[in-house]
């Protein structure tokens, strides 16, 4: 097995049981560690926010939207680059949604080569981010919520409304936040996000 590839897991979610086989047997072959989950709940239940890695995931995925599942990695304290699987005639789609934590489209059917640079990349980038998720470790479920909604620019009134919760249990979230990360601004916060966000 080539250096690049030890040590990161490949998670692909895809609901038809078709593409699945393809992509198992072609990652088989090339002796890649990956998972297979029909559904994003499915996978959000199964991985393991600290392995390096990528998330292949088909652009119809059920039950939840390319943004939404970017968002759930990261409030799990996961930086997995992102790549959503689109057919030609949604690639404008797939585009659009490029800039909410996507890493790059990969276009059905797929072209082995490509993924296998596409891969590549994407474990570097998740490797890079390894240290700022040690720090991020240090935050709990609900800190790591409130610190994604943060460097969104929402407000604590907002983050408030979208956790139902009230003004002031955010602002002691946002403090403790601040104090486990050891910063002192939101500008410092949306920092150490870039970091985990592959580029």
């Amino acid at each position: 097995m080539r250096m690049w590839r030890q040590g990161a897991v490949i998670y692909v979610i895809e609901g038809d049981p078709n593409i699945l086989t393809g992509l198992s047997e072609f990652l088989s072959r090339q002796e890649f560690d990956f998972h297979l989950f029909d559904s994003p709940n499915g996978f959000l239940k199964g991985f393991d926010p600290m392995q390096p890695g990528a998330v292949i995931a088909d652009i119809h995925m059920h039950g939840m939207t390319l943004p939404e599942l970017s968002t759930a990695i990261l409030e799990c304290g996961a930086a997995l680059p992102l790549m959503p699987m689109a057919s030609m005639k949604d690639l404008s789609k797939a585009v659009e949604v490029f800039k909410a934590g996507i890493f790059e489209f990969v276009e059905k059917p797929i072209n082995t080569t490509k993924l296998m640079q596409c891969l590549y990349l994407a474990f570097e980038a998740s490797r890079k981010s390894q240290p700022t998720l040690q720090l991020l470790a240090r935050l709990t479920q609900r800190e790591r919520q409130v610190f994604s909604y943060l460097v969104m620019g929402y407000t604590n009134k907002v983050i408030a409304q979208h956790l139902n919760v009230i003004n002031k249990t955010v602002e002691a979230h946002r403090s403790a936040i601040m104090r486990k990360l050891e910063v002192g601004s939101l500008a410092a916060l949306i920092e150490i996000s870039n970091k985990v966000k592959p580029q």
